[in-house]
């Protein structure tokens, strides 16, 4: 922030990573199985527009929301962090490494035993 351009914004992030890669590195961080179903992403998509219509007859949990679905079908929210890199010097640290970190914490927030 101190590096930046005044009125200019920039992206911080990392390498892509899709949901299943991010869950099976989570389940090897943790320990904790990681989900072993995987709906095709067509499947999904039909199923969130579904939840959309119920969704506004009767309030549904978050996970189950059409826009929950959408991404977990495979929407992509990715972003490029070469300007930041470029005028600010950023480096990302790898998933890994942050999200060992966050899982920890997390695990410790909910009083179960952080793996080491």
């Amino acid at each position: 922030m101190e590096h930046g351009r005044a009125g200019e914004s920039y992206i911080i992030a990392g390498p892509v990573h899709t949901l299943i890669e991010g869950m099976a590195l989570a389940a090897e961080i943790t320990g904790l199985p990681a989900p072993r179903l995987h709906p095709p992403p067509g499947m999904l998509r039909a199923t969130a527009a579904v939840m959309d219509l119920v969704g506004r007859a009767i309030p549904l949990p978050e996970s189950y929301t059409g826009e929950s679905l959408r991404v977990t079908a495979g929407s992509t929210y990715t972003g490029s962090s070469a300007k930041a890199r470029r005028e600010l010097g950023f480096t990302a640290r790898p998933l890994a490494e942050g999200l060992r970190e966050t899982l920890a914490w997390e695990m410790r927030q909910l009083g179960m035993p952080a793996a080491s």
